[in-house]
């Protein structure tokens, strides 16, 4: 059995140091300084949300009735009134295959956010609705939107922290899905 202090995944020269570079952990605290001043201390210290059968059953299957209810408790944790928020739906094998090629990597877009008719619409990707969790992080990570450009929270930020990270332009929303209690791995 290996100890716990033991982390085989971890290079040894990364034991003693933070994984982030520096330039980014900067980025990083700056921000979620500003997270704690715009959203309250609370909001750092509230309890996790899982992406998991507390917040979808398990029997869960993808339907659009399933769906709708998913992105109301999801709203409920990032603090959305989930009145305000309508649901779409794409489906990404639709796309032309040039819009899911970006360099040498693949890429298609799993949840959009947009503003129509004076509500908050987030698109989600029928592909991945037979993935609860996987579809509860692109929830999140859309209403991570409305939080922040939907009722403006972003307008004058300094430029690096509106726009994110060089490496990570959407950094702001992924840090505030987390601020806002739900933690999911990335795919």
């Amino acid at each position: 059995m290996v100890p716990p202090s033991v982390k085989p995944w971890a290079r040894s020269d990364e034991l003693d140091r933070c994984p982030v570079p520096p330039k980014d952990q900067e980025w990083v605290e700056r921000w979620m300084t500003w997270c704690v001043k715009e959203f309250g201390p609370e909001a750092v210290k509230r309890g996790t949300a899982l992406p998991s059968s507390g917040l979808f059953p398990a029997d869960f299957a993808g339907t659009p009735a399933q769906v709708e209810e998913l992105v109301g408790r999801v709203c409920m944790v990032m603090g959305v009134d989930p009145g305000d928020v309508r649901v779409r739906y794409s489906d990404s094998a639709d796309e032309a295959p040039h819009t899911l090629r970006s360099g040498s990597r693949r890429h298609r877009t799993v949840g959009r956010y947009h503003e129509a008719d004076g509500h908050a619409v987030i698109e989600l990707d029928l592909r991945e609705a037979g993935q609860p969790a996987v579809l509860t992080a692109i929830i999140a990570h859309e209403l991570g939107h409305v939080r922040l450009l939907g009722e403006d929270r972003v307008q004058g930020l300094e430029p690096d922290l509106a726009q994110g990270t060089g490496s990570d332009p959407h950094g702001r929303s992924h840090l505030l899905t987390m601020i806002r209690g739900h933690r999911a791995r990335r795919h």
